[in-house]
């Protein structure tokens, strides 16, 4: 293998590698994010944990069955910016995801 074919192999692997550390970054802050406002919803608006996850993952996905809704100001102040951070940090997510598992099916299809 000469110099060359090294290069472009660790030039190909380092990018692999950091496009896996940015999505394990991104699923990670994510969670964390969904915890976070679920813990904010247990303690303020007195939900259950079940319920606060529940609403913290419907609202980010942007599915909101409508069932909970915050009724204290502090919650609704909390999840129009939760709304609007959160929606473009699970298209990244999401985004992501889907472009890794391409990346992932067609490099094996072009192996010999």
């Amino acid at each position: 293998m000469t110099l060359d074919q090294q290069k472009a192999r660790l030039k190909h692997f380092s990018k692999a590698v950091m496009s896996d550390l940015l999505l394990y970054g991104l699923v990670i802050f994510t969670a964390l994010v969904i915890s976070g406002a679920a813990t904010f919803y247990h303690h303020v608006e007195g939900w259950s944990w079940l319920d606060s996850f529940y609403f913290a993952v419907i609202t980010i996905s942007t599915v909101g069955y409508g069932d909970l809704s915050p009724h204290t100001v502090a919650g609704k102040l909390f999840t129009i910016f939760y709304i609007l951070i959160g929606i473009g940090l699970f298209v990244s997510v999401t985004a992501n995801v889907g472009s890794h598992l391409y990346d992932t099916l067609t490099a094996h299809k072009t192996k010999p």
